[in-house]
């Protein structure tokens, strides 16, 4: 299937009319990417890859990577342009048709866009609010993940969209007729948008293909969301991993499958239980390496004053202290599976679906 998926993107990636870049490997979705950009020339000729990404105009790429090798101080420069253009004035605003929340594509000057969501944006979980889509990134910077692209909170003027007041929940339930200016100053969060990305699910890839720094995220956030279609893979050899919409977070308590009123089926969620035993379920080197278990021990160290400051104000009282609560949970299951992952622990936040509906 994945190869499949591969030689679709092929196709696409002729239809606009990409040039080949010069150098091994490089896949389809990012040549699909260069072939919509007008920077080839320039950039190809760029060995530091990082640089080549900033050049494409892909700062989000570039700013994971001089992170992951050790430039903090111009991961932050990168990272601290991409707020900038963010807090600036988007020049369109348009719906944005996908998934569960209330979201918009907001458009800058310089071609950049993020994708807002407002403050009680998931219309099934009223719970999961943008609050947490600031968290998650918070968490992931924190602990040098870089998997969550840049988020932050934001208050946007969406009476430029037709028909606004329909699209916001809490407005459209009070509102007359069509009086847009209930339409600004709307609170929520606001993700930078990645190019050059396509979902695991355009790629074939299903939950075996995560890697373990993902599975790692999902069990601290206690995300129970992360279907093919909320994580990308992006990179000129499709190396790179792009966590995406983190609302239904903080939820380590949530059982492992629901039943749909509607469809009377069983829907499974991610469990952050089962996402931690498939990190350290074999004697794998990989587990033991200074990479995933430094992640962890900035994990169990930090104080609670500092979770509390790192989180702030915008994220809510009790998912602070859910998040807290939990967080010895997770280290000693870490720290057994490492040590004992012949001996399975019971799976006591993520009980089976039942047999019959």
């Amino acid at each position: 299937m994945r190869t499949i998926a591969i030689l679709f993107l092929a196709v696409v990636a002729g239809l606009f009319g990409a040039a080949i870049f010069n150098t091994a490997n490089m896949t389809p979705v990012f040549e699909a990417f260069l072939g919509r950009t007008n920077n080839y020339a320039k950039c190809s000729g760029l060995t530091d890859e990082a640089e080549q990404y900033l050049c494409f105009g892909l700062p989000q790429q570039a700013a994971w990577l001089f992170a992951e090798r050790g430039d903090a101080a111009k991961a932050r420069a990168v990272l601290a342009d991409m707020e900038s253009v963010l807090r600036g004035k988007p020049v369109k605003v348009e719906k944005f048709n996908s998934g569960a929340a209330y979201s918009f594509k907001l458009h800058f000057k310089n071609g950049a866009i993020g994708l807002f969501k407002t403050y009680d944006s998931d219309r099934f979980c009223h719970d999961c609010t943008s609050a947490r889509e600031v968290a998650a990134y918070k968490i992931d910077q924190w602990l040098g993940l870089n998997l969550v692209p840049l988020t932050i909170e934001y208050t946007a003027d969406l009476s430029s969209v037709p028909r606004c007041v329909y699209a916001l929940p809490k407005i459209r339930n009070s509102a007359s007729g069509n009086d847009y200016s209930q339409c600004k100053n709307i609170k929520g969060s606001l993700q930078y948008w990645i190019e050059s990305a396509y979902t695991a699910q355009n790629l074939g890839y299903d939950d075996s293909d995560k890697s373990q720094k993902l599975r790692l995220l999902d069990a601290i956030l206690g995300s129970t969301d992360r279907h093919e279609k909320n994580w990308m893979i992006s990179g000129k050899y499709q190396t790179i991993e792009v966590a995406i919409d983190n609302s239904r977070t903080f939820r380590h308590a949530k059982q492992f499958y629901t039943v749909n009123p509607i469809y009377q089926k069983v829907e499974y969620f991610t469990c952050w239980q089962r996402q931690l035993d498939k990190i350290c379920n074999s004697p794998s080197a990989t587990c033991s390496a200074t990479t995933l278990k430094s992640y962890m021990d900035k994990y169990r160290s930090a104080s609670e004053a500092d979770i509390r400051t790192l989180l702030g104000p915008f994220t809510p009282a009790a998912d602070v202290s859910s998040f807290l609560a939990v967080r010895p949970i997770i280290v000693s299951r870490f720290d057994h599976n490492l040590n004992l992952f012949n001996s399975p622990l019971p799976m006591d936040y993520c009980p089976d679906p039942p047999r019959k509906l």
